[in-house]
């Protein structure tokens, strides 16, 4: 089975930094969590990725708004 093409848009309503709890995305083909990397943006950035990106919330308890948009499964 293929999985389907996807893609998914975060929009930053606040900066992403590392200290408010930027999303983590791993380069390449094979994700290792020792190479994540933080997508820090100022606000009003926008970050577009394949549906087959590995990424993952980093954990914090400062606030960090944003906007994300998954579209709907294709028929």
């Amino acid at each position: 089975m293929t999985a389907k093409a996807e893609i998914n848009v975060i929009w930053a309503v606040d900066d992403f930094t590392v200290s408010n709890g930027a999303t983590l995305i791993a380069p390449g083909n094979r994700p290792q969590p020792q190479k994540l990397v933080p997508a820090v943006m100022p606000a009003g950035s926008v970050l577009v990725y394949s549906g087959r990106l590995w990424h993952t919330a980093e954990t914090t308890k400062r606030l960090a708004r944003s906007f994300v948009r998954n579209p709907p499964e294709s028929r």
